[in-house]
C-alpha cells in the first residue's frame, strides 16, 4: 500500500498546486492580488477537497474562479449563495 498511498499523496499535492495557481491567475486577472476575505472552514474544506480530487482541468478552473467570488464577494447571505455567472449552489 505504500506505494500506492505515495502516487495518491503526489497526485492530490499537484492537483492542489495547479488549483493554487490557476486561482491566484484568476485573481490578478480580476484586478486583485489577495483575497479580501476569508472563506468560512465550513465551506472552504469540502470546496477544497473535492476541487483537488477534480482531474479535470476545465472543470477545476471553473472552480478555481469560484474561489476567487467567494473570496472577494460581499457577503454569503442567509441562505443558498450562487456564485456570480457560475451556476454553482452552496448552502
Amino acid at each position: 500500500m505504500g506505494l500506492f498511498e505515495d502516487r495518491l499523496m503526489y497526485a492530490r499535492w499537484e492537483r492542489q498546486m495547479r488549483l493554487m495557481s490557476r486561482a491566484e491567475e484568476f485573481l490578478k486577472k480580476s484586478g486583485l492580488f489577495a483575497p479580501t476575505r476569508a472563506v468560512p472552514l465550513k465551506l472552504a474544506v469540502p470546496l477544497l477537497q473535492a476541487v483537488i480530487l477534480e482531474d479535470n482541468d476545465e472543470l477545476q478552473d471553473r472552480w478555481a474562479e469560484s474561489e476567487d467570488d467567494l473570496t472577494y464577494s460581499s457577503s454569503f447571505g442567509a441562505g443558498p449563495t450562487i456564485l456570480k455567472g457560475k451556476n454553482i449552489w452552496l448552502g
